[in-house]
């Protein structure tokens, strides 16, 4: 069996803005939330973090799972992606050679 990728990097883009705090940027938001100086900490540096300012449905590799389309399927509630069946997500599949030029 052989498992192919298709998950794709999350940058910046139309659809897409991230806001990236650095280490001494987290070392403030340490300082600030728990009262622990930076001097306390490996190197004096915090957490680097991502912000996701504007991430839309559309933005990355994803799939819509029935709850994006509907709140109710025959009655009853639409699965959100979390809630549907793992197994749908491996199967045998065919790959597309899509190159430019």
């Amino acid at each position: 069996m052989r498992f192919i990728d298709l998950a794709t990097t999350i940058a910046p883009g139309p659809d897409l803005d991230i806001t990236y705090r650095d280490h001494s940027e987290g070392a403030m938001a340490i300082e600030s939330m728990f009262n622990v100086p930076s001097d306390l900490l490996r190197r004096g540096e915090g957490w680097a973090v991502e912000e996701f300012t504007r991430f839309s449905t559309h933005g990355s590799t994803h799939i819509d799972a029935p709850w994006h389309y509907n709140s109710q399927i025959q009655g009853q509630k639409s699965q959100t992606v979390d809630e549907l069946p793992l197994e749908w997500f491996f199967s045998d599949g065919v790959v597309l050679p899509c190159h430019g030029g």
